[in-house]
């Protein structure tokens, strides 16, 4: 009973988590996603749908390091809730008092901040609260929150934005984030915060500096694919519901990816950066076709590739 006990807490951490995480991420998405409805609304152009993205990224990289310090400071969950607060204001911002671009910046930027908190802080609460031995898994399963912000915007353009206003769905994602931020569960310390006492020095910062530098260009394609993904779709002759549909398609491949290879690392083991490589060379071909080819087979392709 205390194993499966344990195990039902660490299904609660690792969904609570990735759905956090998942509204972290969602002002860019709901953003890329409902541009070419927003940009009608609010009087700005495609290039502007970019910048817009660029301040929500840059505000979230900017405060991740004071964002980890403070999930130090306060703990993981006291730090969720703080940025579930921060994200709600952007969100119910956007949608209640937003009339121009620079209104939409303003609460992109408080929403980037708040990205930042909210990504160490559920890093953190998968760390603390998973065995190591389930760890792979479960940040698969975390990491899937991008994924799963793609699909929720995707899902927001034809469900929602097409038929009662893209204001409409920046409410409803509001109230998904409500519901995620108090759920998050007490800690119980069942993870790596275990380990009080580091006998020796482990030199770590070499490798760090290669995952950052490899995954800032990573993000950068992130950014573009999620920032212009329904835009350069409907340029290209699809309707705007067909793009939304495409982008929780892509979003729901990058869900499956994620947890596959989160569950095949904790039993294969290898080499992460071999791994690593092979899935950025996957994404990179995805890129490729979605860019060159023509014809929405090729754009289901190309889409679930990158994604």
């Amino acid at each position: 009973m205390k194993v499966r006990s344990e195990r039902l807490g660490e299904i609660w951490v690792m969904a609570s988590a990735t759905m956090v995480a998942s509204f972290a991420t969602l002002p860019l998405f709901l953003t890329g996603g409902l541009a070419v409805l927003m940009r009608e609304d609010l009087g700005f152009g495609v290039s502007a749908v970019g910048l817009a993205g660029v301040v929500f990224v840059a505000c979230s990289a900017v405060a991740a390091i004071p964002g980890g310090r403070l999930v130090e400071r306060i703990g993981a969950r006291r730090a969720a809730y703080v940025a579930g607060i921060m994200l709600a204001i952007c969100m119910l911002g956007i949608a209640g008092v937003a009339r121009s671009w620079s209104a939409l910046a303003a609460f992109l930027a408080l929403g980037g901040v708040a990205s930042g908190i909210a990504q160490p802080a559920t890093n953190a609460l998968i760390a603390h609260e998973v065995s190591g031995k389930r760890q792979g898994f479960a940040f698969g399963v975390r990491r899937s929150s991008f994924s799963i912000g793609e699909v929720l915007a995707g899902l927001a353009v034809p469900l929602v934005a097409v038929n009662t206003g893209w204001r409409q769905a920046w409410f409803i994602a509001a109230i998904g984030l409500a519901i995620s931020t108090i759920s998050v569960p007490k800690s119980t310390a069942r993870g790596i915060v275990q380990v009080t006492r580091v006998r020796r020095r482990v030199p770590v910062r070499g490798p760090l500096w290669t995952l950052a530098i490899a995954g800032g260009f990573a993000i950068g394609a992130i950014g573009a694919i999620q920032i212009y993904f329904v835009e350069a779709s409907v340029a290209r002759g699809l309707s705007v519901s067909t793009a939304g549909s495409l982008l929780a398609i892509g979003g729901a491949v990058g869900v499956a990816a994620r947890l596959v290879v989160g569950w095949l690392q904790d039993r294969r083991g290898g080499d992460v950066f071999v791994s690593t490589v092979l899935l950025l060379g996957v994404g990179a071909t995805g890129f490729l076709v979605a860019g060159l080819g023509r014809g929405l087979p090729l754009a289901v392709l190309g889409t679930a590739l990158a994604f």
